[in-house]
């Protein structure tokens, strides 16, 4: 295994998670989130490269590997201190101070970042007093939402006060499941467009015309020659790659007859096929050429890829359950996807991209599954908090 091939295999996963990212971080911003952070590489360690742009920070992390989105999010707000006050700000004008910690708004007490703002959004420019625990004594301001800009609420002090209304977590039920969605979604339309390109460019396929006989096997035993063309083989006649593999594996042990055409002319002979892993073994391999497709084909092609795929993993997954011990042992982590697609990124690019197209629909699908960590538990949560109409 090269470490050519273990390059672009480690690679193609990477665009395979980043466009997954992507999918997330492109819907959010068109329905109005504050994106944070969008990174090639895992939060892991420095960051090699970034630049802002607006209130978004892009950039590339030193551990090379997949890439996330982060979204402004209450979840990670844990308690009603004001972590900053932006210098000049109209908080920092009305009193605020770092450390601040509010307890009740218009005498009502609160817990949460997001009563705090309800409260306050509800009362609108009338004057609020907010109460609040400073080293320790208990005090009053009173003031409008406006003058609510400019305090911090997050520890990375990226989250204000007035970014609540674009958190995820106050986003509607339909928002934070299409957000949820996007990343498998992007999965799936990589690889048709993955697909498409292929059939585009051409798929290898496989001929009746010998690439190569090998030395001292039944096919070289008897003169048959790179280059001839196999039209019959034991009284049957062939015309694909297929039927020619078929009718050799089936016949293990026997005498066939085999009907080439070289130079033109039509020439039989009669090896005895080996037997190899009780199938037949006449030693040969066949010429390869490039079948381009039409748009129309090629698009076709990418939808059937992404529905055959989709049933071949939807009955894996199955198996896990109803038959773990046949299934498990092909259960790969990131490390063993990368070693077992390194040989074949090395030897087929062509190759490569349909395996790259059928591990894109694998993670869309695996993520879909109604477990916290994926993007299906966040589904599943918003749909129960679609039910239930509350948060849960």
């Amino acid at each position: 295994m090269s470490t050519w091939g273990i390059t672009i295999a480690i690679l193609g996963l990477s665009l395979l998670i980043l466009v997954h990212e992507f999918g997330h971080f492109i819907v959010g911003k068109i329905l109005g989130l504050k994106v944070i952070e969008f990174m090639l590489g895992l939060p892991l360690g420095p960051k090699i490269f970034g630049y802002r742009k607006g209130e978004t920070t892009y950039g590339i992390s030193a551990v090379l590997f997949g890439g996330y989105v982060k979204f402004a999010e209450l979840l990670s707000i844990m308690e009603l201190k004001v972590i900053g006050v932006v210098s000049g700000s109209p908080a920092e004008a009305a009193g605020f101070l770092k450390d601040d910690l509010i307890t009740e708004v218009n005498g009502r007490p609160v817990s949460e970042w997001l009563e705090v703002y309800e409260e306050v959004s509800r009362l609108g420019d009338k004057d609020i007093t907010v109460s609040f625990k400073r080293q320790g004594q208990v005090k009053d301001i009173v003031l409008p939402l406006a003058d609510w800009d400019g305090v911090i609420i997050s520890k990375d002090k990226e989250v204000m006060f007035t970014d609540i209304p674009r958190t995820f977590d106050y986003q509607k039920t339909w928002k934070r499941g299409l957000i949820a969605f996007s990343g498998p979604a992007m999965n799936v339309i990589l690889a048709i467009a993955i697909i498409f390109a292929v059939s585009l460019f051409g798929f290898p396929k496989p001929t009746t015309t010998l690439e190569q006989v090998l030395p001292k096997g039944p096919a070289a035993s008897v003169g048959i020659k790179a280059g001839d063309k196999i039209i019959s083989i034991a009284d049957k006649k062939v015309d694909s790659w297929e039927a020619i593999t078929k009718t050799i594996h089936d016949n293990a042990g026997k005498t066939v007859s085999i009907v080439v055409i070289r130079g033109g002319e039509r020439l039989s002979f009669t090896p005895k096929l080996r037997v190899k892993s009780k199938s037949g073994l006449l030693g040969i391999m066949t010429k390869v050429k490039r079948q381009r497709e039409s748009i129309l084909f090629a698009a076709k092609q990418g939808f059937n890829f992404i529905w055959q795929t989709t049933l071949l993993m939807i009955n894996f997954l199955a198996m896990i359950f109803t038959a773990p011990r046949k299934v498990l042992p092909y259960i790969r982590s990131p490390i063993g996807i990368v070693k077992e697609t390194a040989p074949i990124a090395q030897s087929s690019i062509i190759d490569y991209m349909t395996t790259l197209a059928g591990l894109s629909v694998a993670i869309g699908i695996f993520n879909l599954l109604p477990l916290p960590p994926l993007d299906g538990g966040r589904l599943f949560i918003s749909g129960v908090e679609g039910i239930i109409r509350r948060p849960i």
